[in-house]
């Protein structure tokens, strides 16, 4: 093998090597290496809350329109500019106790789903069964797609650091430095 055989697949081997440190850098898998369980869940918690209180606004915009009447662009609208606008404050502002404070009192699971079914039973007893499916629904399987923009937000937030969002939050709020940050 000559010199230029031997720098070619040096710098393939180079090339790899940046590929997989991307590859690290944009996935963020549940047994995450890099994080322990706890800051898994404290990001996890971090990047769920804009979602999760837009499901709450769409609930009370639900009761809204059952009583005084909104149209449906508000219903839609209002969660997602709450989504939009709490993932703005979170990305420059985060405070621990806070967002562990919103999953244990307004929104942990069990509350969501409390609120949802009460909602689902007022608006059935209004005649509202679309909106209650909708409601129903929307925790089940619609929350993403329908007020799931803080993820493109946040997506847009992390392009200077070159990772995944999660990762992005515990190097911009904890100055962490991960081992497949580029060089």
């Amino acid at each position: 093998m000559d010199n230029l055989e031997k720098q070619h697949i040096e710098k393939g081997g180079q090339i790899l090597e940046k590929a997989n440190q991307k590859a690290r850098a944009y996935s963020f898998p549940l047994d995450n290496p890099y994080l322990t369980q706890q800051e898994v869940y404290e990001v996890n918690f971090w990047f769920q809350l804009p979602i999760n209180l837009a499901f709450v606004v769409f609930v009370a915009c639900a009761f809204i329109k059952s009583i005084f009447g909104m149209a449906w662009y508000g219903l839609i609208g209002l969660p997602i500019a709450v989504d939009l606008l709490s993932a703005s404050i979170l990305w420059v502002w985060y405070s621990q106790r806070f967002v562990f404070w919103c999953y244990m009192v307004l929104l942990h699971n069990w509350v969501l789903w409390f609120l949802a079914f009460v909602a689902i039973a007022w608006l059935l007893a209004q005649g509202m069964w679309q909106l209650a499916i909708l409601v129903l629904f929307t925790n089940l399987v619609l929350k993403v797609p329908l007020f799931g923009w803080h993820l493109l937000l946040y997506a847009l937030f992390s392009r200077s650091y070159g990772m995944n969002p999660r990762y992005a939050f515990f190097k911009k709020f904890y100055s962490r430095k991960f081992p497949f940050e580029m060089n």
